[in-house]
């Protein structure tokens, strides 16, 4: 039942509720809704969801059909909100409330026609005479489009059928007209900020996120050596954030101390945030650095720390990084991507084989965190 001023800067506003087998526009002034004396009444008007054979308008009930879907979407072009109005049987109604009293501000809403065509195909294939019937389930609306839920089903018989062939189909439309496969701007989702700001600033929500979790006591973290490694060298090269580099220094101390292992050029460079880590060599790269170091799996050589987005071997193999761990991605049908941004991560349920069991609890741990894209809030893939 929604309540809804029908143009911006309109002095009237518009009360709709459905009843059996039609609906009830109550128009009122603004200010009688913001609890204003006026000597204004309001109006009533009821308006039956069933046409003749002719396609002329009746005004009696021939059925007790309940509404089930109710909204309002916008008309770009006049900037009117259009109401869109349906029963579960499929009796469906569009208006403009500003002209109620004129037999053109009513039409049938542009989804209905894609509804039709649906039934009728059901209808054919299943060769049921004419009898299917369509159900309207619910209506949406966001900016100009507006959406439709309905299901099909058989109108004179049991329907047998299994899960695996249930259907609830969304049709979308504009206020007035379908949406076309040519409508390049349709329901197409806002381009995401990709400017070097915003992308620090949300990797820097990741970074914080890590290096301080538990309160910074490092010991207590569940992050295996090799993620808070990369996190800290991330945050050197990409971070110039004087509190997420004091920490990062704090993280890659503990680091040699624990491992231990020769560190120090990471800690060094925590001071001169924008610097570039170098590729380890082979035999930091087999004694206890191979706890923390990346190696190439393609050619065994160091990977250089120069960007939180890319790494490359000495070789010059180039690899992707995780948005979340800051790891290399260097096997195959082991990451996800954001839907939105294509933005690559890490897949929690597939990194065992490539990197123990360490990895894949401290992704988990993330993923539940940060569950959406952090750059564009964008669903994962495969």
């Amino acid at each position: 039942m929604p309540l809804h001023a029908s143009k911006e800067g309109s002095d009237e506003t518009y009360l709709a509720a459905g009843t059996l087998a039609g609906i009830v526009v109550v128009t009122f002034t603004s200010e009688a809704y913001h609890g204003v004396e006026t000597s204004s009444q309001a109006v009533v008007h009821e308006r039956m969801l069933e046409t003749t054979a002719d396609g002329t308008q009746i005004d009696e009930r021939r059925h007790w059909e309940p509404a089930s879907a109710i909204t309002t979407v916008l008309d770009a072009e006049t900037k009117t909100n259009i109401l869109h109005f349906g029963t579960v049987g499929g009796y469906t109604l569009a208006m403009v409330p500003t002209l109620l009293h004129n037999e053109d501000s009513f039409f049938q809403p542009p989804w209905k026609h894609s509804f039709d065509d649906i039934r009728e195909r059901f209808d054919i294939d299943r060769d049921l005479g004419g009898l299917a019937v369509g159900r309207l389930w619910g209506l949406a609306s966001y900016g100009e489009f507006v959406v439709a839920a309905v299901t099909i089903q058989p109108g004179d018989m049991i329907e047998y059928r299994t899960a695996t062939e249930e259907r609830t189909t969304l049709i979308f439309s504009r206020a007035r007209s379908q949406i076309t496969e040519l409508d390049d701007t349709a329901m197409h989702p806002t381009i995401p900020d990709r400017s070097a700001d915003y992308l620090g600033a949300k990797r820097e929500t990741v970074l914080g996120y890590i290096l301080f979790f538990k309160d910074g006591k490092f010991d207590k973290q569940p992050w295996s050596h090799k993620i808070l490694y990369a996190t800290a060298c991330c945050a050197i090269v990409e971070s110039h954030d004087t509190d997420l580099l004091s920490q990062a220094r704090k993280a890659l101390k503990w680091l040699a101390n624990k491992i231990p292992a020769n560190l120090t050029e990471e800690i060094n460079k925590c001071s001169t945030p924008g610097s570039t880590i170098g590729a380890k060599s082979a035999k930091e790269l087999s004694g206890p650095g191979q706890l923390v170091f990346e190696k190439c799996e393609i050619c065994d050589t160091g990977i250089a720390w120069y960007s939180g987005r890319e790494a490359q071997c000495v070789e010059g193999h180039v690899f992707v990084r995780c948005g979340l761990t800051s790891l290399s991605i260097q096997d195959p049908g082991i990451s996800k991507f954001c839907s939105v941004c294509a933005t690559e991560y890490l897949n929690e349920d597939l990194v065992e084989a490539s990197y123990g069991t360490d990895i894949p609890e401290a992704t988990r741990i993330l993923f539940d965190a940060f569950d959406t894209c952090i750059y564009c809030n964008g669903k994962f893939c495969a």
